[in-house]
Order: structure tokens, then sequence, then C-alpha cells
């Protein structure tokens, strides 16, 4: 069974924003466990409020990802905090090209970079700068993946569904999700053997 860390934020830890204390959605619900489903062993690190690390905070998550070794993938999804914090979206991949590098120097798991799904106006999202940022994130995280050589996605190409926050997945946004990154891990692993084979 291939070992996936799930690296990122309320969106992956599962929050239900429904719940008066931020509880998750149930596991028939969550894309996580759907992944548990379909056959792969899932470590679920999403964590509310999370941001793009800096070089400290990076550092421990480093270590944490390593009790988790060895794993076949390791799925990064942040940024949508840091947008709603106030930071652009260059700034933003300019600190996700830091931490993946970080992760790349002390971890030896391949990483699928994920662009988180777009925001919409709601009751989190009170400005057009929000939304333009969230969507220009995805070419920037694209950018950055290129320049790294690692794998990447766009969430914001799935037209996932989100409640009336504007942030968080729905119950349907999470079927979607599972839909779009089922697909990606599965096209990611086909490249790797693929290129195992050449070898």
């Amino acid at each position: 069974m291939k070992r996936i860390i799930c690296l990122g934020d309320s969106n992956t830890y599962g929050r239900d924003p429904h719940s008066f204390i931020g509880s998750r959605y149930r596991e028939d619900i969550r894309w996580t466990s759907k992944l548990q489903d379909a056959g792969f062993d899932i470590v679920n690190l999403g964590m509310n409020g999370r941001t793009v690390p800096g070089r400290h905070e990076g550092k421990k998550l480093c270590s944490l990802i390593q009790k988790y070794e060895p794993a076949d993938l390791l799925l990064i999804m942040l940024g949508t905090n840091d947008i709603l914090r106030g930071y652009s979206a260059s700034e933003t991949a300019a600190k996700a090209e830091k931490f993946l590098i970080q992760v790349r120097e002390n971890t030896s798991v391949p990483v699928l970079f994920v662009a988180p799904p777009h925001l919409r106006e709601g009751s989190w999202v009170t400005s057009q700068k929000m939304i333009d940022a969230s969507r220009n994130l995805s070419s920037a995280y694209e950018a950055v993946a290129e320049k790294l050589d690692t794998a990447f996605c766009d969430a914001g190409d799935w037209a996932v569904g989100l409640t009336s926050d504007g942030v968080h997945l729905s119950s349907q946004g999470n079927q979607v999700f599972y839909e779009g990154i089922f697909e990606a891990i599965c096209r990611m692993y086909k490249e790797i053997n693929e290129s195992e084979v050449r070898e």
C-alpha cells in the first residue's frame, strides 16, 4: 500500500465550517478519507489556519514528515491562509519555494505541489483583491514547480465547490477535489514508473 502524507491547512484537515467548534466533516465526506478508501495509506497533517511556513516552522514540519518516512508521496497544499492575511500571490509563492527547497533538503519523499482551489466571494472573502490573488497563485505556483522540477497540479481547474464563507470545501467540493487529486496522483505514479522503466 502506497503511503501518502498530506500536508495542508483546514481544507486538508477536513474542517466543516458549519460546525461550532471547528470539527471535521465525517470520514465518508473528507477527500483524504476517500483516498484512504481508494487503497492509499493516508497520513493527514492538515491543520486549521496553517500558512506557508517560514524556515523555523518549516524545520519542525520536516521533522514531523520524517517520522512517517518511508513514504511514497508528500502532497503539499498551502497558501489560502496567506492570501486571506493579505499576502500577494508572488509573496506566497516565494515563501512556498523556500519551503519546498527545505523539504527537498531534509526529506526523501517525492512531492506533489498543489495550488489550492480559488477563493470566491463569501463571508470570509470580502474583497476582489483576495479572489484575484488566489487565482494568480495558480500560475505563480506552477512557475515554482517548473523551476524546482516538482510535480504540480492546479485544483483551481477543478471547479471545486466551496461553502458560503468562500474558503472551505463543501461536501460536494470534497468529492470533486478527491476526483481531481486521485487523477493527479495516478498520473504522477505513471510518470514515475515510466521513468524507472527508461532507466
